[in-house]
């Protein structure tokens, strides 16, 4: 993303390569959205940000191209990004199921939702919004595994690993870990609840990162290839079990999108417009699952409050 036409405004710092100077609000005679049961049409000024400062504006208006946006606690970003969603869908006719809005919470995902529906309610616009992307980039990334199954590891009735499950299928699991050469100068722990606790973070950390497990356990050296036949057994255990753990969902995700090109053309196909709350805190596997949807996504937006956002 460009970083020309740096601007600071009210607490709102934004970046597009496409605007140069401030616009002016969007006023439209007659405007018309599509919905589910057909054509509405909004009258003119239905749709008001006026609330809006001069910098979330700019974040709002500008829909073309990559958008940055820099903003400190308490400055509007998620106000800016649900007004953002609302003038894609009510002024521009982009339909709800081709707009991807990532955040890094529940709680967050679900006040953009909450937000959207009720500005789109009041505006007698009937939109279904299950059919947009808009959640947690883990609930996004289970969703696109849900409608491909059939093309991952996973079976029908896969069970779901919350972060207390993880630990207690690999407690239950623990002599199969034991048994691997030098396993203790490894998981230093003495406890098998401890060792559970150990084993999983090395595997959450490595699976987000998509550190190869064949090539770890190849390693020359000792450690990374004991940690390696670690990340093998476990590997073999959700498979075995049909089971699916937090950081998994993501690394099935992205190697759906990965190994089939029709489903990622697919995906790219759908997705019109990327936009990613809170930037900073991606990691890299979400870095690059959102990299690889948005090859063909011109209009793409970030908004974070940290330094790596920039």
């Amino acid at each position: 993303m460009s970083k020309k036409n740096k601007k600071k405004k009210k607490g709102i710092a934004f970046f597009s390569r496409a605007k140069s100077a401030t616009p002016e609000p969007m006023v439209a005679e007659e405007v018309t959205a599509v919905g589910d049961s057909g054509v509405t049409v909004v009258p003119a000024g239905a749709f008001d940000y006026s609330k809006a400062n001069e910098g979330q504006r700019e974040a709002i208006e500008a829909t073309d191209g990559p958008v940055l946006i820099i903003a400190g606690p308490g400055t509007g970003k998620t106000y800016t990004l649900v007004q953002r969603a609302l003038n894609l869908i009510v002024n521009k006719g982009v339909k709800p199921e081709e707009i991807m809005m990532a955040t890094f919470t529940e709680k967050a995902a679900k006040e953009l939702v909450t937000r959207i529906s009720n500005e789109l309610t009041s505006l007698n616009i009937p939109v279904n919004l299950t059919e947009m992307y808009i959640g947690t980039f883990h609930s996004i990334c289970l969703r696109i595994i849900k409608e491909n199954l059939e093309y991952t590891r996973i079976k029908k009735n896969f069970r779901t690993l919350d972060d207390f499950d993880q630990k207690y299928m690999v407690f239950q699991n623990i002599r199969m870990f034991q048994r691997i050469p030098r396993f203790s100068d490894v998981i230093t722990s003495r406890f098998a609840w401890e060792q559970a606790k150990e084993i999983c973070s090395y595997v959450n950390n490595l699976t987000e990162e998509l550190v190869d497990a064949d090539k770890l356990a190849a390693s020359r050296n000792a450690d990374y290839e004991v940690i390696g036949q670690i990340l093998l057994v476990y590997q073999q255990l959700v498979t075995d079990n049909n089971y699916l753990d937090f950081s998994g969902i993501q690394t099935e995700a992205y190697w759906l999108l990965s190994n089939h090109p029709e489903i990622l053309a697919a995906v790219q196909g759908k997705i019109k417009h990327l936009m990613i709350d809170e930037y900073q805190d991606t990691n890299y596997i979400q870095e690059q699952i959102a990299f690889a949807i948005q090859i063909r996504t011109k209009h793409r937006a970030a908004s974070g409050s940290g330094a790596r956002t920039a």
